[in-house]
């Protein structure tokens, strides 16, 4: 096994922590074909309940209002998603503000994050997964995904790397 690996940050990017928040909603195995099998099928059922719909005679005669409140309410819900986003950046933002500088070090112990709100230590056992974020790497442990910026990280190791270590220390754990 390899040294210790230590390193701070100070912000991290809103995407990735979007992303991190994210992925705390998801099963671990979300991202699988069949998941993404079963949405695309549910959605071919609700397809043809609204075409079986229309044809009942009583939405023959209100059938552009029956898609008309479809449209709406689809407006409607990505509006809503628009705003948690958006309160979701802020309350982010305020919150990174008043944390400042965390610092990291992530050994065969665990993982040890320290900033002004205080100091967390995670063991491997806490921590269910790795996670390529694109612009970072999340430790998920339950429905928490910490996200750490890849461009925080040491000069002589790469995300890859990073990501690789990380996982050699959890299947030593396991």
């Amino acid at each position: 096994m390899r040294d210790p690996i230590e390193f701070s940050y100070t912000a991290v990017n809103k995407d990735l922590y979007w992303k991190a928040a994210q992925w705390g909603g998801k099963s671990l195995d979300s991202g699988s074909k069949i998941g993404w099998a079963l949405k695309f099928a549910l959605w071919l059922v609700l397809v043809a309940v609204m075409v079986a719909l229309l044809q009942l005679p009583i939405l023959q005669k209100c059938g552009p209002a029956f898609l008309l409140g479809t449209v709406f309410t689809a407006i409607a819900l990505l509006l809503i998603s628009r705003v948690q986003r958006s309160r979701f950046i802020t309350t982010f933002e305020r919150d990174q503000s008043k944390r400042g500088e965390v610092a990291v070090s992530i050994g065969a112990d665990g993982c040890k994050f320290s900033s002004s709100f205080g100091d967390t230590h995670l063991t491997w056992f806490a921590i269910d997964t790795v996670i390529d974020l694109g612009t970072g790497t999340g430790l998920r442990s339950g429905l928490l995904v910490y996200p750490l910026p890849d461009a925080d990280l040491p000069s002589d190791i790469t995300p890859a790397a990073f990501r690789q270590a990380l996982n050699d220390w959890k299947a030593a754990a396991a």
